[in-house]
């Protein structure tokens, strides 16, 4: 593996009309650690092989064969290079540390903006799962998205052939830990702030949490390295292939509004009767979002309200925020699509359930006049920082109890 990645090392430095003994200057300034992890001998091999499983890579990006770089996903804004990747011009590169999901990895798009307005040149590189992959796919920003089917293992060869200049760990637990450890960087780690959190639910106290959103967070993570918060938002980038013509493909003409059906967990979705409630109290027409799992509701929805889309598991990711990005407001609970139309500046009304928005997980940036709709002072809430597939309660009075009011489902 060393000799492959001096080969390809030097044939980008030949590519670039680089020096190779700068490089190789810069190779002999590593930790001991490092090189011991690196080194050709026996011994070293066995040392690293402790930590990683050297099985399926998504791609090797310096000097790698070629089967192993079609996984590579191609970012088709900066013009390419023969891995698959993108160049930005210069070796000093970063990588960005987040596995899932859709609404976390929407939230980190400030910081990979603005770590590239900080660092033109530098290139900025993403780890994640490869199920997510679609929401930074088309992110001009990137320069190479690294993906993994199930274990980070797998694209742990080809990100120790990078030797990237320093890593962001914006996902922050034991498996990011691990692979921080094995490519053995300077390394940037956002606070979780677990402990509160856990105190916030248990003891029920939400002045525990800071009053800071995670994206703020996540940048104060990056100021070391000269990164300051623009003030734009999220961002959210599909490719044409992905763009939705409305009126032909869902037979909605003029404004409509999107009532995103589901969520990671049942305590976090909104009840059939108030999703029900919602689209009879709405003026425009009604689109439902969400995955294959959300179908049989859409179903029923349907047939309550014969003039309902519905578009569950129909649309791909990026298809649905072709939706969003052309609808007049969004009707969601805490999920990843709510961050996406937080991306586009929609009008939000979100309903919340056994989650609160002091979490620091709110609509970022979103539009004025967007409304949080909650059961404030209920004794049980927050009953966990993710949620449960049934209320531990048997209640669910953070949803039941919220009133549906026609002029908030039309602002």
């Amino acid at each position: 593996m060393e000799a492959a990645a001096l080969r390809g090392t030097w044939r980008v430095l030949r590519e670039r009309g680089g020096d190779l003994r700068s490089h190789r200057s810069r190779r002999k300034t590593a930790t001991g650690e490092q090189a011991k992890a690196d080194s050709p001998t026996p011994a070293g091999r066995k040392t690293l092989s402790k930590v990683q499983n050297f099985g399926k890579g998504v791609g090797v990006i310096r000097g790698g064969r070629q089967n192993m770089a079609e996984k590579v996903i191609k970012n088709p804004v900066l013009p390419a290079r023969k891995n698959n990747c993108t160049f930005a011009g210069t070796l000093e590169k970063y990588l960005i540390i987040r596995f899932s999901s859709i609404g976390d990895i929407v939230l980190i798009t400030p910081v990979i903006r603005c770590l590239k307005a900080a660092k033109p040149y530098a290139e900025i590189h993403v780890v994640t799962k490869k199920a997510f992959s679609d929401v930074l796919k088309h992110n001009p920003y990137v320069t190479c998205l690294h993906t993994f089917e199930t274990n980070v293992n797998e694209v742990v060869p080809v990100l120790q052939a990078e030797d990237f200049t320093g890593v962001i760990d914006l996902h922050h637990n034991i498996r990011s830990w691990k692979l921080k450890r094995v490519l053995g960087k300077p390394a940037y780690a956002f606070n979780k702030l677990n402990i509160r959190k856990w105190l916030a639910v248990v003891l029920k106290r939400k002045n525990l949490l800071p009053p800071v959103h995670i994206v703020d967070r996540y940048l104060e993570t990056v100021m070391p390295l000269g990164v300051m918060n623009d003030g734009k938002g999220l961002d959210y980038f599909i490719g044409e292939a992905d763009k939705v013509n409305v009126p032909e493909t869902l037979g909605v003409k003029g404004g409509y509004s999107v009532l995103v059906v589901g969520g990671s967990y049942y305590t976090k979705q909104i009840p059939l009767n108030k999703l029900n409630e919602i689209v009879r109290k709405s003026a425009n027409p009604v689109i439902l979002l969400g995955g294959k799992a959300d179908q049989k509701i859409g179903e029923e929805l349907v047939g309550m309200n014969p003039g309902v889309v519905n578009a569950c598991g129909q649309l791909s990711l990026n298809q649905s925020a072709s939706v969003i990005e052309q609808a007049d407001r969004v009707i969601t609970s805490d999920t990843g699509l709510m961050h996406i139309a937080a991306a586009y500046g929609k009008k939000i009304v979100s309903l919340w359930g056994n989650t609160i928005p002091e979490f620091g997980m709110g609509p970022y940036k979103a539009h004025p006049d967007s409304v949080i709709l909650e059961i404030q002072g209920l004794s049980c809430r927050p009953c966990s920082k993710l949620g449960y597939h049934k209320c531990p309660k048997g209640h669910f009075k953070c949803m039941q109890a919220i009133a549906i009011e026609e002029r908030t489902v039309n602002l």
